[in-house]
């Protein structure tokens, strides 16, 4: 089963001095679905 990951652009001030990361609940969730056998999984942001 394929499973992505969505995260829509938001400004959060001077958070974007660090550049642009991934948000944590991503890491998260996406070992936690690894750890079940999941393997097909994506991150995108827009």
């Amino acid at each position: 089963m394929r499973i992505v990951f969505v995260h829509p652009n938001y400004h959060s001030g001077g958070a974007e001095i660090a550049g642009s990361w991934p948000p944590a609940w991503v890491a998260y969730l996406a070992g936690a679905l690894k750890a079940k056998g999941f393997d097909d999984i994506h991150f995108m942001t827009r």
